[in-house]
């Protein structure tokens, strides 16, 4: 089993700078029209520090508002609102109109065409009566991490969004083929059998990109490690299969 370092993944981290062609650049947020200005430019860079696929963004704020663009366009992937420890909670909101709220923030912020490939997962209570309503988006019927996660105010508003990968399959999902998923999948299960692990628990199998936007296939697993006897720990792993190298079987 080789290190996903070694292709590019979990291999970032974060740097933050000032692009001196947006120093004064304005956007008005796609749902409620609210101006907000632009900040920095937030770069994700690898080991070799060249900056990775899909991973740079422009920071835009108000008094109370972040927001974040994929750089240099108008494509919404991150808002924060704050609001006052003293603002209205009532009764809380109901997950049906939370999920509503959600839904029409997100069709602002994408076309009615976009939003249609993606699959409501949940809605769940969050910290102070606020509901986080999530979306992921399927490609032949295997998970990406293209996800869309929304929590909304009990007032009714939006208080976050986060979908940094938004967009980010749209021309990679044609270099995706079913049958070489499913090959993928079973080359990754087969390899995770053979380690002989102790009571593993594997998730769902998710596509992603390295830094340089190649496709790959993700499990991750827990397991248990035994320190002495009767005496054992939880472990977590990730195992990859890079698609592109995938021979499907005939």
């Amino acid at each position: 089993m080789t290190k996903g370092e070694t292709f590019g993944l979990r291999t970032f981290q974060t740097q933050k700078q000032k692009d001196p062609s947006l120093k004064k650049d304005m956007k008005k947020l796609p749902h409620d029209g609210a101006r907000v200005w632009y900040e920095c430019t937030e770069i994700t860079v690898d080991q070799n520090q060249n900056p990775i696929f899909y991973g740079s963004y422009d920071t835009y704020q108000n008094e109370i508002v972040e927001a974040e663009y994929l750089h240099s366009t108008d494509v919404l992937c991150f808002y924060f609102k704050s609001f006052p420890q003293s603002a209205d909670h009532g009764k809380g909101i109901a997950d049906h109109k939370a999920k509503q709220i959600a839904e029409d923030f997100l069709k602002a912020v994408m076309s009615e065409e976009k939003f249609s490939q993606f699959t409501y997962v949940e809605t769940e209570s969050t910290q102070r009566d606020s509901v986080s309503v999530a979306y992921m988006r399927y490609i032949h019927g295997y998970l990406t991490d293209e996800r869309l996660s929304v929590t909304v105010h009990p007032c009714g508003e939006v208080a976050s969004y986060n979908g940094k990968n938004l967009y980010k399959y749209d021309k990679l999902e044609s270099r995706i083929k079913k049958e070489t998923l499913e090959q993928a999948e079973r080359e990754l299960k087969a390899g995770i059998d053979a380690l002989n692990l102790k009571n593993v628990r594997q998730g769902d199998a998710v596509i992603i990109t390295n830094s340089q936007g190649k496709l790959f296939l993700r499990i991750s697993i827990f397991h248990d490690i035994e320190l002495s006897k009767g005496n054992t720990v939880s472990a977590d792993k990730q195992f990859y299969v890079n698609l592109e190298k995938v021979e499907p079987l005939a």
